[in-house]
């Protein structure tokens, strides 16, 4: 198989990119399409969560409009690019961005997760996140654990009264903020989750 292929023994990472079967320019001659795997090894063995918390901001150059296709992940990622590139002027760990209502959505690579009493927000996909593998998988595991979870639009208020933030991506699992703006925030809740998600995952 493509794992074996690549060597990729224990743990790895598979990334499916798929495109328009080449012909016709803008007006498809076929809706049939093409795709490439590309494979990476990894050494980790589960997910650890980060002993530094972020340093984060909240990206406001450019918006990002809701549509029925924010939620994939395309070629068309400047925006991220924008961000990054702020997030490296300003010396950051990572940025947040703001969708055309001035709402928090997600990170330049990560989804979002707020801890507000005990209680855990996340954006809805029709805010205009990306609809993130290991945010559907955060989302079973705290179903599975009786663990209320409320999928509401997030303003910058909201963020900035939360008792706790992170992000949550397939590669790092997941990471805490520790702050934003004058905000600085906890772990206590984010750290049990990240506990929860190794042991799910590889039984650890």
């Amino acid at each position: 198989n493509f794992a074996k292929h690549e060597k990729i023994e224990n743990n790895g990472r598979l990334r499916f990119s798929f495109f328009r079967k080449a012909g016709g320019f803008y007006t498809p001659e076929t809706n049939d399409a093409e795709f490439i795997i590309e494979g990476w090894e990894s050494t980790n063995e589960g997910f650890q969560l980060n002993a530094n918390g972020l340093t984060v901001d909240i990206y406001t150059e450019i918006e990002k409009h809701p549509n029925i296709l924010s939620l994939y992940k395309t070629s068309n990622a400047q925006i991220y690019v924008m961000a990054a590139i702020y997030k490296k002027a300003h010396n950051l760990d990572d940025c947040l961005l703001v969708n055309s209502r001035n709402r928090i959505i997600e990170s330049i690579d990560s989804n979002l997760f707020l801890v507000k009493d005990n209680t855990l927000f996340t954006p809805p996909l029709n805010e205009g996140c990306v609809a993130g593998t290991m945010r559907e998988f955060l989302l079973h595991i705290a179903n599975k654990q009786k663990i209320v979870v409320h999928e509401n639009p997030l303003t910058i208020e909201d963020l900035l009264l939360a008792d706790e933030a992170f992000l949550t991506n397939a590669l790092y699992g997941i990471r805490w903020i520790n702050t934003c703006k004058s905000k600085t925030y906890t772990n206590k809740i984010t750290g049990d989750l990240s506990e929860i998600l190794n042991h799910e995952l590889i039984g650890k």
